[in-house]
């Protein structure tokens, strides 16, 4: 089981490498060819500020989760962990929809 929430934390790094690779100046040019907006650099920046802090969330959960493996069951873990990642998609879903 310990494998398990180290599988969780390298996802989260994974969130959180790319939130960082969307604040490099290629990123955002491509992404802004997607979005015809004038605010396109407001909403990448927006989109890796999400990503980086759903990934340190994450990291932490899976830190926590491991220390507390004993009290708290995987199905308990499993389903915060998923509760935190959809928290920042659905406020980013109605970020979006205001420009949409």
């Amino acid at each position: 089981m310990d494998v398990l929430y180290l599988v969780f934390a390298l996802v989260s790094i994974v969130f959180m490498t790319d939130g960082m690779l969307l604040k490099t100046e290629k990123f955002q040019k491509l992404i802004a060819q997607w979005i015809k907006k004038q605010d396109a650099a407001g909403i990448v920046s927006l989109v890796s500020t999400l990503l980086v802090t759903t990934g340190a969330i994450g990291l932490i959960w899976s830190a926590v989760g491991y220390l507390l493996s004993e009290q708290v069951t995987i199905e308990v873990f499993i389903l915060i962990y998923v509760a935190l990642l959809i928290i920042p998609v659905v406020f980013l879903a109605k970020t979006l929809r205001r420009y949409y």
